[in-house]
């Protein structure tokens, strides 16, 4: 009997170590993850940005500050930003404090949990092998690091993608109640997270809308669904008298990125000139709609105000609309990282760590179009439910704005498709197919001239001087001074670079260099037009005459 029971011992941890050296290679690139995430946020922590969340970040911070200390509620108006991301704030700053450093180490987890439901699915459906190279392009994608490491929803945002194409799965190829209940409840976080996740309900209906697939089942995708939704259109119906389903921004973006003078991301209108960030955007627009109505309106009043102020210019307006959103799908596939807070190319410049040759979207895109469009023809519905979700995705971003913080929620979902390009070359390379290789090698030359085209270059002396101004508020100087004359370097006619290297001058004491760029300062604003900085510096002229 003891014989009997040491062999069955042996026997159970020989299974047991070789369970674990199946997962050694995922472990070893989850680590490989880990460490780069590490030592992104050492790096950018040594920068005081990394201190000082601006706009968007600054108000999830101040929402997830304001939650911690007892705020439940969050304030008596409408979301204006995810509610989702607010509250996870607030949990975490309710825990470990409020501090840069425990959201963000949060956050590295969970794009670690992005690398391993990427690797999950794609085990399904393309085998190990394959699994284990898109983990890894998932671990080395440098947009995926940088975005884990911000305070805003984007990398929650595609954690929740890859959970939902991951839970969809499951759920299609066990379509029982409880999975599909899963999958609602992912769905449903996601839409909380980003609004437009809406949208995925038309693919994911349609799989669940399969003949194997009972009526309990699709009940419980709408019920978990409604889950995440109820509580936050019950308190905004509770809270601030409006039953608005999550946020009341959709009519605004919409007009943002399809009105007049669109330009297929995002600009501030010139009809709506104080929308420069969620809050203020928000004011702005409901001051002109309200303007226009001659009355006090509700939130959903000023929603469909400028959602019908957009379709007006549409139908004027076909032709150019139509150009517009073929130029929404190009910035969408182009490997640009469009920004509107903080410039992911930038840091890129900055950041020892995101300057390494990590994946980038122009490496990706190319090979993930070609995948995308070869799930949704091929026979396999699993494939084809990934595909539609990836479609869905681009529509979603291209029917607003293209920014590379929305883009990088559907990229998990873009890896995959990459992995399905992938394959199907070599797949059709192996069997010697070459008329079909030629059309894909056509698929993947148009993809290369989307991704590769130069499209709305930006020079970095903005970025320089915002960091600039952060070190001159953090009080060094020296770092300041650096930052505000590489951003001269760039372009000599920075006028607020000009007017914050004089102010500082004039801190140290140092005159002559001060009335230097004063009088530079007056020159630029007499030149643009912008009274507020040529008065300053004609106040600050007559202070230094001797």
């Amino acid at each position: 009997m003891e014989f009997l029971r040491r062999a069955r011992s042996a026997f159970s941890s020989r299974l047991a170590w070789a369970e674990t050296r199946r997962h050694l290679p995922l472990l070893a690139v989850l680590t490989v993850a880990g460490i780069i995430r590490l030592a992104y946020l050492i790096t950018a922590s040594r920068v005081p940005l990394f201190d000082h969340p601006r706009m968007d970040s600054f108000e999830y911070h101040e929402a997830g500050r304001a939650i911690a200390r007892g705020d439940l509620a969050l304030g008596h108006e409408i979301y204006h930003n995810s509610p989702l991301y607010s509250y996870l704030l607030g949990i975490v700053y309710s825990i470990a404090g409020d501090g840069p450093w425990p959201i963000r180490l949060v956050q590295l987890v969970l794009g670690l949990g992005t690398v391993a439901l990427i690797h999950a699915s794609a085990q399904r459906l393309f085998g190990v092998r394959w699994a284990l190279a898109l983990a890894s392009c998932t671990a080395l994608y440098g947009p995926l690091i940088y975005f884990d490491g911000q305070l805003q929803v984007d990398g929650v945002a595609g954690v929740l993608q890859a959970l939902l194409i991951f839970t969809a799965l499951r759920a299609f190829d066990e379509p029982s109640p409880r999975r599909w209940l899963l999958a609602g409840i992912t769905l449903g976080l996601a839409v909380v997270a980003r609004p437009l996740a809406l949208l995925y309900v038309v693919p994911l209906g349609i799989a669940a809308g399969r003949r194997n697939t009972s009526w309990r089942a699709r009940i419980g995708l709408a019920i978990g669904l409604a889950l995440p939704i109820a509580p936050v259109t019950l308190r905004n119906t509770l809270v601030a008298g409006e039953a608005v389903l999550v946020t009341d921004s959709g009519g605004l973006n919409l007009f943002i990125g399809n009105g007049p003078g669109a330009i297929g991301t995002f600009r501030v209108p010139v009809s709506v000139p104080g929308a420069t960030h969620a809050l203020g955007q928000i004011a702005a627009f409901r001051a002109v709609a309200e303007q226009a109505a001659g009355r006090k309106l509700t939130a959903r009043d000023v929603d469909r105000y400028w959602i019908e102020k957009t379709l007006r210019w549409i139908r004027k307006h076909p032709r150019q609309w139509l150009r517009l959103m073929g130029e929404k799908f190009w910035l969408f596939w182009n490997r640009r990282e469009l920004p509107n807070i903080e410039d992911y190319e930038f840091n890129r410049h900055i950041n020892p760590v995101l300057h390494m040759p990590f994946v980038q979207f122009g490496w990706l895109a190319p090979v993930a179009l070609l995948g995308s469009f070869a799930l949704l023809v091929r026979r396999n519905p699993a494939g084809r439910l990934v595909g539609g979700l990836n479609a869905i995705g681009c529509l979603g971003i291209i029917a607003v704005f293209v920014l590379a913080r929305y883009r990088i929620a559907v990229v998990p979902g873009l890896i995959i498709a990459a992995g399905a390009g992938a394959r199907t070359v070599v797949d059709l390379v192996q069997g010697r197919r070459w008329i079909l290789v030629g059309g894909v090698g056509l698929i993947v030359a148009g993809g290369v001239v989307l991704a590769r085209a130069e499209k709305l270059p930006k020079p970095f002396d903005d970025e320089y001087f915002k960091l600039g101004y952060v070190y001159h508020v953090d009080g060094r100087f020296v770092e300041a001074e650096r930052a505000y004359k590489a951003a001269l370097a760039l372009n000599q006619d920075n006028l607020s670079a000009h007017n914050n290297l004089a102010s500082l001058y004039d801190t140290i004491g140092n005159i002559v260099a001060a009335k230097e760029h004063w009088l530079a300062t007056q020159r630029i604003a007499i030149s643009t037009g912008h009274p507020v900085e040529l008065e300053r510096a004609r106040r600050q002229l007559l202070r230094e005459e001797p």
